[in-house]
């Protein structure tokens, strides 16, 4: 319960400098966030969210994997990241948690 708030709060919170949400996986839209997250002071992209409601993610482990292979062909060097399925109720989503770039 008390981690669902958490991630209640992080959605009600909105879009900033340090989040950012997006509905689906798209690899390319992805990487350009992780991307301006390393060039700033990291941040958390949450994918599986629309308008502040959460749509969830369908085959979220498949997507992760897909997304692994191409954020390793395509951001170089390997970039400091964490990606993980988070669930609320039965709805999964993906937090990809981006550490600052050195």
């Amino acid at each position: 319960m008390k981690e669902e708030q958490l991630i209640k709060n992080l959605i009600k919170e909105g879009r900033g400098e340090q989040l950012e949400f997006l509905e689906v996986v798209q690899n390319k839209e992805v990487a350009k966030v992780i991307c301006s997250f390393l060039n700033t002071n990291g941040g958390v992209l949450v994918i599986g969210v629309k308008d502040g409601v959460i749509k969830g993610i369908r085959d979220a482990e498949k997507m992760i994997g897909e997304l692994n292979c191409f954020l390793l062909d395509e951001i170089i060097p390997e970039v400091p990241i964490n990606i993980s399925i988070e669930k609320l109720g039965y709805i999964n989503f993906i937090i990809v948690k981006v550490y600052k770039g050195s």
